[in-house]
């Protein structure tokens, strides 16, 4: 049987992990890398990442039966735009990057018919929820274990596609969950692009403003802890491109914040300790709650059965080559 041919497009943490993670499937994978940094790229197969190094991208890509791009927002639309002519009919392209609404728009009027574009939002292991570095050096097989990745897609996407995401979750150990496009990207911009722009507000009323000179030396732990999103999340121009794509949903979330600010601000400044107590102890028991239930990881409800991980690998091949056979979903 021939090999699925995988091409992975960045080879930083996401995208290194996942090919570290299909390494077990190698009798039935051909895993090709493709990142600027040759460096990275040479990295992440001598690790076995990857099983090919592609130097050029629109040739690394034309014979892929998956493309996941594992990029930042500001790259996944032009990379798309660069690939899309040389994509093979019945190729699944995976987009790990944020902003699920405005790409999924885009590629509706720019992909060629028959290639087939799926949002592919990760949702990391547990147990890696504390490490604070990324990049490539820090990719882990198990990095997606016990996690999820969140599948959206446009409404002409094929049920195969569909199947062929959730099948590479599964053979990654990570629940696959369909979600709403909208969805998923009004969580993100909450749980995931919120944070940063806090990250980035802390810092700006801060460093260089009156008496810094000496408040520096007084910064301890609450401080490095939050503004460690600044240099081990997205880059600026990316985190910047993220929002203005997620535009609506990260206004929404913004609003939340300044509300919330301005409530502690008014409690502060009508000395109503009780009332600010509380909220600060409301604040600390949900997000308790949160990361005992995070690391329970029941991503499954009851009655739903246990996933399959041993179906996937021996039919995943079996969904290409379908060619005019693949049906539309409803």
């Amino acid at each position: 049987m021939d090999k699925t041919v995988i091409t992975i497009v960045g080879l930083g943490q996401i995208g290194a992990s996942i090919g570290l993670a299909l390494e077990q499937h190698a009798e039935r994978l051909q895993r090709i890398g493709h990142t600027r940094n040759i460096g990275h790229a040479n990295h992440a197969k001598k690790a076995g990442a990857i099983d090919k190094v592609g130097i050029n991208l629109p040739s690394s890509v034309s014979k892929a039966d998956i493309v996941v791009l594992a990029l930042p927002a500001d790259e996944a639309r032009a990379v798309l735009e660069l690939i899309a002519p040389d994509l093979k009919e019945g190729v699944v392209v995976l987009d790990t990057s944020p902003a699920r609404e405005a790409n999924a728009d885009w590629v509706l009027d720019k992909l060629p018919e028959g290639r087939y574009y799926v949002g592919f939002t990760p949702v990391l292991n547990p147990r890696m929820l504390q490490t604070t570095q990324g990049g490539i050096s820090e990719a882990d097989a198990l990095l997606f274990q016990d996690g999820m990745f969140a599948i959206t897609s446009p409404m002409n996407t094929s049920s195969e596609a569909l199947k062929v995401a959730s099948d590479l979750a599964i053979m990654m150990r990570a629940v696959p969950l369909f979600a709403d496009v909208v969805e998923v990207d009004s969580y993100v911009s909450k749980v995931h692009l919120l944070p940063q722009l806090l990250a980035a507000c802390l810092a700006n009323v801060s460093i260089g403003t009156p008496g810094w000179e000496e408040g520096r030396k007084l910064s301890g732990r609450p401080y490095t802890q939050l503004t460690n999103l600044l240099e081990n999340s997205d880059p600026a121009k990316a985190l910047a491109q993220a929002a203005q794509l997620n535009k609506d949903h990260v206004l929404r979330v913004l609003d939340s914040a300044i509300e919330e600010l301005q409530s502690m601000r008014a409690e502060l400044d009508g000395d109503e300790a009780e009332a600010l107590t509380e909220r600060l102890e409301r604040a600390s028991e949900q997000r308790r709650r949160w990361w005992d239930e995070r690391q329970m990881v029941k991503w499954i409800s009851e009655g739903e059965g246990e996933l399959d991980f041993s179906q996937v690998d021996s039919t995943f091949g079996k969904l290409f080559g379908m060619g005019s056979h693949r049906t539309k979903r409803d």
